[in-house]
């Protein structure tokens, strides 16, 4: 049961990148929006990425490295949107982003501090 739930946390970080990889490289038009205000759907999606890849990996060093990786990814998919029809970059939600995937990492660390069963 308690490996189940780390294997659930690890998709789920899987899930919600490959959606935020997604979602902000369709057009404008074709892109899925939830009921949530647009930076209040980014801190939720790069958090738990942060949270449940955070479970793939047991060194502290390589969590620093996946809250970086994610922050440089919010920073470059705001980028590629430049090139997207009907969307736009904005440097403070790839701020935001980046911080809210850190905030997500940070939390799994202290997860696992709290219960070492959970690490990898």
């Amino acid at each position: 049961m308690r490996r189940m739930l780390v294997h659930v946390f690890r998709a789920g970080g899987v899930i919600s990148l490959s959606v935020i990889v997604v979602a902000s490289l369709v057009p404008g038009e074709l892109r899925p929006h939830s009921s949530l205000p647009g930076d209040l759907e980014h801190v939720v999606t790069y958090a738990a990425a942060g949270f449940g890849l955070s479970f793939l990996f047991s060194e502290a060093s390589e969590g620093t490295v996946l809250a970086f990786g994610l922050f440089l990814l919010a920073c470059a998919l705001e980028i590629l949107q430049l090139e997207i029809p009907g969307r736009r970059a904005d440097t403070i939600t790839a701020i935001l982003s980046g911080m809210a995937g850190g905030c997500g990492v940070k939390t799994a660390r202290g997860v696992m501090a709290r219960w070492p069963w959970l690490l990898p």
